[in-house]
């Protein structure tokens, strides 16, 4: 399951089709719902995963629903409200957010990054008329990480990451 606070699900689908990923073509395997942010999102949230018995399940953003709460303390208790709603769904669930612009914080809001088990940060580059892409494993809870910069490719052949001294 794709839970979009941002994109309606028929955008998605046209944006996936560019790189030759047919969604309809999974046939119900896959279900794309589009919820507003409200004070109501951690119910929502429950009712779109109960009685589904998803592998995965991705929220995408955080980001817009912090934008939905008043203050910063609000914020970390709805966000850890909402990502803990997501850990009962006993599937591997991820979670998007916007980088922060500001120093020392991984994500716009500076509070995802402390209630989720594991941060990937991916980040593109213009260079010239190139476009690189890349991520890092900043954090993940009970598991050793290296911390490296990695390049992603995306391209017909789907997404491929590898260590590149470059970077």
């Amino acid at each position: 399951m794709y839970i979009s606070t941002e994109e309606r699900p028929e955008d998605i689908k046209t944006d996936a089709r560019q790189f030759g990923i047919n969604f309809d073509e999974l046939s119900g395997a896959l279900r794309i719902p589009y919820i507003l942010p409200s004070d109501d999102v951690e119910h929502e949230i429950n009712q779109l995963l109960r009685g589904e018995d998803c592998d995965r399940v991705v929220l995408d953003s955080l980001s817009v629903l912090s934008m939905f709460y008043k203050d910063s303390g609000n914020t970390r208790m709805r966000l850890n409200n909402t990502i803990n709603q997501l850990r009962k769904s006993d599937a591997t669930v991820l979670v998007t957010a916007e980088l922060g612009s500001q120093e020392g914080m991984l994500t716009r809001e500076g509070v995802a990054e402390y209630i989720a088990d594991g941060v990937i940060k991916m980040q593109g580059f213009a260079l010239g008329e190139s476009y690189l892409r890349s991520a890092q494993v900043v954090k993940m809870r009970r598991t050793q990480i290296d911390g490296d910069v990695l390049d992603v490719n995306i391209n017909g052949n789907g997404l491929s990451v590898e260590k590149d001294e470059d970077f």
